[in-house]
């Protein structure tokens, strides 16, 4: 029976980036439905209310009086979705170990607490991250190890993090590729800067009237195309393709069976607002987010076997199989 040999600088060294992202859809394609469904039940709550509480907090006329109680139902919202992603998350990176997990409510309530305690910081840590750009790989990769990693028995949240943390530091080069194509986060806050730069442009020049909105739009959107899709490429096309579809499924429905809605009505003003904006990156965020989970729980794997071995373990059992 022959055995792959692995020397131990090979085992230190990294998978290579676009086949460990090769890898990661595959992963994700072959999830069971039970747990692609887990990580939808836990982000399409988020981020239906994140589209509404923008909604409503840009354009309702008691937003402030609904700001505090919209605001603490959005962060439990927030914590249901991150319970479940890394519920979804510990089950790709089973699967990639080929094992399943035995879900004990010990295990369960170890989970709970330390994505309770630690992912809330992520919401500020990774935009921060961005403002000096070497860090975010490792800024990113930990808190997506934060979902990927099991907690061991008796180890407190400190170490815990101290172990994500290291995990994190592995293999800085793959982990910005992945940044770079497959992160959501450089898309929003791009998105997010983009539009308000060109709100400011438009309030400090000569009123448009009717087509400020529409100039304001293509503005942010020449800025988007020059800054922020170098940086994340991917997302951006993942991006660009749902809004569109968006904008053309209405109009496929009116022209096919005569439906009229808000899209069809209004013309260009439906897709000129934040709202839009905030509905694209939503969608987009539900398409990349699994993918970066999965490539993530890929590195936790690899990471954990360099000591374990279990992907040797792996291989043994396939041999033995054979």
């Amino acid at each position: 029976m022959n055995l792959p040999r692995r020397n131990k600088k090979k085992r230190h060294d990294s998978k290579p980036t676009l086949e460990l992202i090769d890898e990661a859809f595959c992963l994700v394609r072959s999830a069971p439905a039970w747990l692609s469904t887990s990580y939808l039940i836990g982000t399409v709550p988020f981020v239906l209310g994140m589209i509404y509480f923008w909604s409503d907090m840009s354009r309702s006329a008691f937003a402030e009086r609904r700001c505090l109680e919209f605001s603490l139902a959005l962060a439990l919202l927030f914590f249901w979705m991150k319970i479940f992603q890394a519920v979804y998350a510990r089950g790709l990176r089973a699967i990639a170990a080929g094992r399943m997990i035995n879900w004990s409510l010990r295990r369960i309530a170890r989970m709970v607490v330390t994505q309770v305690c630690l992912q809330p910081y992520g919401i500020i840590a990774i935009p921060l991250s961005m403002i000096v750009a070497f860090p975010l790989p490792a800024v990113h990769a930990f808190y997506q190890n934060l979902s990927a990693m099991e907690e061991q028995d008796h180890e407190t949240v400190r170490a815990y993090a101290a172990r994500a943390w290291k995990q994190a530091k592995l293999w800085p080069t793959q982990s910005g590729i992945i940044v770079w194509l497959l992160s959501p986060w450089m898309l929003g806050v791009g998105l997010i800067i983009s539009f308000w730069i060109a709100s400011l442009f438009i309030s400090y020049i000569m009123p448009l009237g009717l087509y400020s909105d529409l100039v304001w739009f293509f503005i942010a959107l020449l800025l988007v195309y020059y800054s922020v899709f170098p940086f994340a490429p991917f997302s951006c096309i993942v991006a660009a393709n749902i809004a569109v579809a968006i904008y053309a499924l209405p109009l496929l429905l009116k022209m096919l069976f005569g439906v009229e809605s808000t899209f069809t009505t209004s013309g260009w003003h439906t897709i000129c607002n934040t709202t839009y904006i905030m509905a694209v990156f939503a969608l987009a965020y539900i398409c990349l987010d699994p993918l970066s989970k999965a490539a993530h729980a890929l590195r936790c794997y690899y990471g954990d076997a360099i000591k374990s071995g279990e992907d040797l373990l792996k291989d043994l059992e396939q041999e033995v199989k054979k």
